[in-house]
């Protein structure tokens, strides 16, 4: 749980730290991504950090193309 609080205080610090100068600079379409990314990558490593399961990506992608790999395969037989 300290780990999860801990890695929330350094993305809150992150945001005070690179945030403020994008908003002065009216750079509001960066500092949404930042944000964006910023909020997906912390969820992730909360998540890692209080041991919940995340699916790994490269398992949608096979499980999307091996039906196509597998008639190209059989097409080539």
């Amino acid at each position: 749980m300290g780990f999860s609080v801990g890695m929330l205080l350094l993305a809150v610090l992150f945001v005070t730290v690179e945030l403020p100068p994008l908003i002065r600079e009216k750079q509001f379409y960066p500092s949404v991504i930042y944000f964006i990314l910023l909020t997906i990558g912390s969820i992730l490593l909360v998540l890692h950090g209080l041991d919940v399961k995340i699916p790994n990506p490269l398992d949608l992608v096979s499980y999307l193309f091996e039906p196509i790999s597998t008639s190209i395969l059989n097409l080539f037989k």
